[in-house]
């Protein structure tokens, strides 16, 4: 079960399942624009997971499946949400 707290901290059990829903503010948004998010080692910098989502009502959904978090060891993670343009990043 995902858990948010502290304002922007999330836990999340290896190998669960979440839907995280985020409000994006201030940008003037187009049609063709895309949410990422993405979690990091703290460390390296090394990107872990990758999610894109659309962008509709001023909201992304970002759904997480056991596939995208059971490899993942244990830990404290950097991550981000961004909005991007750009579709070539998309696909990375």
């Amino acid at each position: 079960m995902l858990r948010i707290y502290r304002g922007n901290h999330l836990a999340l059990p290896r190998g669960d399942t979440a839907l995280l829903r985020v409000q994006i503010a201030g940008a003037q948004l187009g049609d063709a624009d895309r949410a990422v998010f993405a979690v990091y080692d703290r460390f390296e910098e090394r990107e872990l997971l990758r999610k894109t989502a659309a962008i509709s009502g001023g909201a992304a959904a970002f759904a997480l499946k056991n596939a995208d978090t059971k490899d993942i060891a244990p830990g404290r993670y950097r991550y981000d949400v961004r909005v991007v343009r750009d579709p070539v990043y998309e696909a990375g």
